[in-house]
């Protein structure tokens, strides 16, 4: 048990510190539709890692509430068009003697407007781990302040909803859009 709490904080501090990538999108679909969207990104994934499983399919372990969340959608970039953000394996690993490994990628699709959506990565996790306790959940607007046990904790206020990530009995991290820098910024708001 204490391994796999290790493992799971491993992957915190790897998504805390991972590459948000600034001011430009990975990839740029010229779909409207978030569904066909997700699909195709699936697909992708797929051929690059052999496997892309949204964490919400069935069979995906969950240690982690009554009913967590592997996606979730709202309005996050404030257009009044439907974004996604979703947890996707993206690969088996190996075994342990504790059980199997994976990869996961943690993703949000945005609306680019009507001309289609914004691929970005939030996270990845290519350190294998367990599959563990994460639900995401909707961080409604408003005042988002950061847990003081991080150096200078931040207060930021937004108007849009925001992607909140649970790591069940250990943290939460809420993705903020940033409207004046056109990225998403993260706030550590419990450890």
């Amino acid at each position: 048990m204490r391994l796999q709490y290790l493992i799971i904080f491993i992957f915190i501090m790897g998504c805390a510190s991972s590459i948000i990538y600034k001011n430009t999108a990975i990839n740029i679909y010229n779909n409207t539709d978030i569904n066909t969207v997700k699909k195709i990104v699936l697909e992708k994934l797929k051929k690059q890692y052999k496997e892309a499983i949204p964490i919400t399919a069935k069979g995906i372990h969950w240690t982690c509430g009554k009913n967590p969340k592997g996606e979730i959608r709202a309005d996050f970039n404030g257009d009044r068009i439907e974004d996604l953000a979703i947890i996707i394996r993206i690969g088996w690993v190996g075994k342990h003697e504790y059980g199997d490994l994976y990869n996961y990628r943690f993703l949000a699709l945005l609306s680019n407007g009507k001309k289609g959506y914004k691929e970005y990565i939030l996270c990845e996790d290519y350190d294998a781990h367990f599959p563990v306790g994460i639900t995401l959940f909707i961080q409604e607007p408003g005042k988002i302040e950061e847990t003081e046990a991080v150096d200078n904790p931040q207060t930021v206020i937004v108007k849009n909803p925001s992607i909140g990530i649970a790591y069940c009995e250990m943290a939460t991290q809420v993705y903020y859009w940033d409207e004046k820098e056109q990225n998403f910024k993260v706030l550590a708001t419990s450890d």
